[in-house]
């Protein structure tokens, strides 16, 4: 393997740095709202007894579409993009503005 072949390599991930759902979703919606101006909220859908997931979505020509983080290799750091939801075989119960989102898992940091 020669020397500039080594730079072009993709980061091993850590998996002690992974993170969860609530602050994804929170961390997407603040984005693109604040980037692009377009509506957004928060999906809460029940992916098994006792555990919800959480994930932005935004307005796009009407319709609401899922916004995931991605890591972008050429800017070298995170972008949120229009996506499919994490669990697609599950339909969203409730929907919350992010600023409702926000109020509610402030209860659990205190």
């Amino acid at each position: 393997m020669g020397l500039f072949s080594w730079f072009k390599r993709k980061p091993e991930p850590d998996l002690k740095a992974l993170s969860y759902c609530v602050p994804e979703a929170i961390y997407c919606a603040w984005l693109w709202g604040v980037r692009t101006g377009d509506p957004v909220r928060v999906a809460v859908s029940k992916v098994r007894e006792g555990t919800d997931h959480v994930q932005a979505q935004t307005q796009i020509d009407g319709s609401w579409r899922f916004l995931t983080p991605k890591w972008d290799y050429e800017i070298g750091r995170i972008k949120v993009v229009p996506w499919q939801s994490h669990f697609p075989a599950v339909q969203p119960y409730r929907y919350l503005t992010l600023r409702e989102w926000i109020d509610e898992q402030i209860q659990y940091v205190g």
